[in-house]
């Protein structure tokens, strides 16, 4: 008969399954295999990106803790709108100065938009935060300007830090 592609060439059970085991004799022992040692699970390290948010988190609960607009009644400022922000004096995207407590004022939506320069009355916005904390501008932005690179041990040292302060 002609062999087809179909017809299988390996029988479905090994031949060693179907011969019997010898009974063991006395004073003989079964083998059995080594144990393996047991994998000791690593921490899981925490990436920079993970830290950021977290120190993201906690800042601006400890920014907003207290609860009202800087800029109420203060006069040219206009009424406060909509839910309150915290609100950072120099760019977060400078790493040195993002998460500095001096570097931030809780605002409501508008006021924050003046204070970033979108709308106006900015002057106004700003000479009254040089009125909360004298000479800031000039502390964080020389702080800003700190040319070294953050690093994942940098975040977890502010993290720890704002955890201290909330």
């Amino acid at each position: 008969m002609k062999s087809t592609a179909l017809k299988r060439k390996t029988p479905l059970v090994s031949k060693s399954a179907l011969t019997t085991k010898k009974p063991l004799r006395i004073g003989t022992t079964l083998k059995t295999k080594p144990k393996k040692a047991k994998t000791v699970k690593r921490e899981k390290v925490k990436s920079a990106n993970y830290l950021k948010k977290r120190c993201d988190e906690l800042w601006r609960t400890y920014i907003k803790r207290e609860g009202k607009c800087v800029f109420l009644g203060v006069a040219g400022m206009g009424d406060c709108k909509g839910p309150l922000n915290a609100a950072h004096i120099i760019s977060r995207r400078y790493a040195r100065t993002r998460y500095n407590p001096r570097n931030a004022v809780s605002c409501c939506v508008r006021h924050h938009c003046c204070l970033d320069g979108k709308i106006e009355p900015v002057h106004v916005a700003r000479e009254h935060v040089e009125k909360l904390h004298p000479g800031i501008y000039a502390d964080m932005w020389a702080l800003a300007q700190t040319p070294t690179p953050m690093k994942r041990t940098d975040w977890e040292d502010i993290l720890n830090q704002l955890k201290q302060l909330t």
